[in-house]
C-alpha cells in the first residue's frame, strides 16, 4: 500500500462512474476528484497503518472482513490494489450506517492506555515512526486522526454520502 490516506466523499452517480473504470483512468479520476473544488474530503496522512493496528491489532496490510473498525480505515469494497503504490476502495452508505456505529462504540482512552510503540515497530507498522521517547505524541496524533474520521463520515450524513479510500 501506499504512503498517505485520502477520504472522499461522492454521491452515488459518481461512485458508479468510478466502479467501471481500472489502472490509469481509475487512478487519474481519483486524482482529478481530489483536486476539484467541490470535493469534500480529509486527508490523515501517514497515519492509516497505525490507526488500523491500534484499533485491530492487524496491520492495513492485513485487512479484517467484517470489522466495522478495519473498514472505517480501508474502506469495505476494492476498486484497485496495487500494494506498492496504491489502494482504492469505497464504502456505500448504507455500509458506512454500520460502520459509524461501531466508531461511536469505542472508547479510545482503552486504545490509549495499551497503546505500546514497541509492539508497532516489531510489527512494522508504517510509518517508522513508532518510539516510546513520543508515546504521547503519536497517541495524541492517531486519536485526532480517528477523530477525524469519525467526524467526517458523519459530516452531511443526511446527503448519503459514500466514501472512496485513496491510499497511495
Amino acid at each position: 500500500m501506499g504512503m498517505i490516506a485520502v477520504y472522499m466523499k461522492v454521491n452515488d452517480d459518481k461512485l458508479n462512474s468510478l466502479k467501471k473504470m481500472n489502472g490509469e483512468d481509475l487512478f487519474n479520476s481519483i486524482e482529478e476528484l481530489h483536486e476539484s473544488d467541490d470535493c469534500k474530503y480529509i486527508d490523515i496522512d501517514k497515519m492509516w497503518d497505525g490507526l488500523h493496528f491500534l484499533l485491530t491489532g492487524n496491520s492495513a496490510s492485513v485487512p479484517i472482513k467484517n470489522n466495522k473498525l478495519s473498514e472505517a480505515i480501508i474502506g469495505v469494497n476494492v476498486l484497485s490494489e496495487d500494494k506498492n503504490t496504491e489502494f482504492i476502495s469505497y464504502s456505500t452508505y448504507e455500509e458506512l450506517k454500520k460502520i459509524v456505529n461501531e466508531m461511536n462504540n469505542v472508547v479510545f482512552e482503552d486504545f490509549e492506555k495499551r497503546f505500546n510503540p514497541d509492539v508497532f515497530n516489531k510489527s512494522e507498522i508504517y510509518p517508522n515512526i513508532w518510539n516510546s521517547a513520543d508515546k504521547q505524541t503519536l497517541i495524541t496524533e492517531l486519536k485526532e486522526s480517528y477523530i477525524d474520521i469519525k467526524k467526517f463520515y458523519e459530516t452531511d450524513f443526511d446527503a448519503k454520502s459514500n466514501i472512496i479510500v485513496s491510499i497511495y
